[in-house]
């Protein structure tokens, strides 16, 4: 039923893309099959094919690796781990030689505003995402609530976090200046991660969800910060390769923080297990993931506190990542810019009105 929630919420964005006219900074051509033609041999058709082995073989040897069904050592996630190396290496080799015609572009990519707000950005998504995936193991496992339950309880972090977006959003248009929210929100993101890391069996629900508060917060500061800085250090013709270039590395970046936050909590659950819960298989642990029930099964239940004393650490090393990850962040807006995004709002809004005025005169 989670998923048919989303269906009207949906509708309403999509209706509101269809029918709200939005204004064009560039003028583009009508989209015609002519066009396309013209377009698709400027497109780095074999730059993304040279991109897809070495971005499957990275996230296939983790995933093998912290699976337990090969060792870290085996030659198959070492060869794995190798080929990754020597495509990623042909990858960049091509992109150098397709120079502003590359999928991605190293002349943009140079420029310190542009790859710090990608590497921000990167950072602040992982952040969401992770916590996203391991939130809800924590309520369920540790907690024993029901998919639910634990869905409810984490409500706390996502209403913060959207209602930090919009205040966030209103404040820079009203200030002009950005690089503030984006550092205040790497720091809280770190602080809120390492809170989180906290929990336990015992943790009261007043903490859990003050901490989570926390956490929504900060990444509501810096959700769209690294959009704003990109958007006022480009011209507005490479908007769309910019923009595309920031959501590349948000995805690429949040593929591989899961499957190493999986290896992390993997394997600190096997060492953990086998401390605080000797008689317990680490991989029947493992195998129960994050069910209640299934973690409840595992062993009697006055051996319980063990396992999910296992289960809190693992977690904890997983937003320890996290708190990494946001200090990363953190340091990467320190390179963002310090700009007032109101002057060029007012210069380009000049420039439209200079071109209207040239084209009445035309006519």
């Amino acid at each position: 039923m989670g998923f048919y929630m989303n269906l009207p919420i949906g509708g309403v964005a999509a209706a509101l893309i269809a029918f709200v006219p939005i204004p064009e900074r560039t003028t583009k051509p009508r989209i015609t099959l002519s066009l396309i033609r013209t377009i698709i041999p400027d497109l780095d058709l074999l730059g993304f094919a040279l991109f897809v082995p070495p971005s499957v073989m990275l996230l296939l040897a983790l995933q093998l690796g912290s699976g337990g069904k090969y060792a870290w050592s085996s030659s198959v996630v070492i060869g794995l781990f190798c080929g990754a190396a020597t495509c990623a290496a042909l990858f960049i080799l091509w992109e150098r030689r397709m120079g502003d015609q590359a999928m991605l572009p190293g002349k943009l990519l140079g420029q310190r505003i542009v790859w710090t707000s990608c590497v921000y950005a990167s950072c602040i998504i992982t952040c969401m995402m992770t916590a996203s995936v391991w939130m809800p193991t924590y309520f369920q496992a540790v907690k024993g609530d029901g998919p639910t339950d634990s869905g409810v309880h984490v409500l706390p972090s996502i209403l913060s976090q959207l209602l930090v977006v919009i205040a966030t959003g209103a404040a820079v248009s009203r200030m002009g200046y950005y690089l503030p929210w984006a550092l205040v929100g790497g720091i809280i993101t770190a602080i809120g991660n390492g809170l989180v890391s906290t929990f336990t069996a015992s943790t009261s629900a007043s903490v859990w969800i003050g901490y989570q508060i926390l956490l929504g917060a900060g990444r509501g500061c810096g959700m769209q910060i690294a959009i704003i800085a990109v958007q006022n250090a480009v011209s507005p013709a490479q908007y769309p390769v910019a923009l595309a270039s920031v959501v590349f590395f948000q995805n690429l970046s949040t593929s591989i923080a899961v499957v190493i936050a999986n290896t992390i909590f993997t394997q600190t659950l096997r060492s953990a297990v086998t401390r605080y819960a000797p008689t317990i298989s680490p991989q029947a642990a493992v195998d129960a993931g994050s069910s209640a029930s299934a973690v409840r099964a595992l062993v009697p239940p006055g051996e319980l506190d063990g396992v999910l004393r296992a289960y809190s650490e693992s977690l904890r090393d997983v937003f320890y990542f996290l708190v990494g990850i946001a200090c990363l962040a953190t340091l990467a807006s320190l390179g963002m810019g310090w700009k007032d995004i109101r002057n060029k709002r007012s210069k380009t809004d000049m420039n439209v009105e200079m071109d209207e005025r040239c084209e009445e005169g035309k006519k």
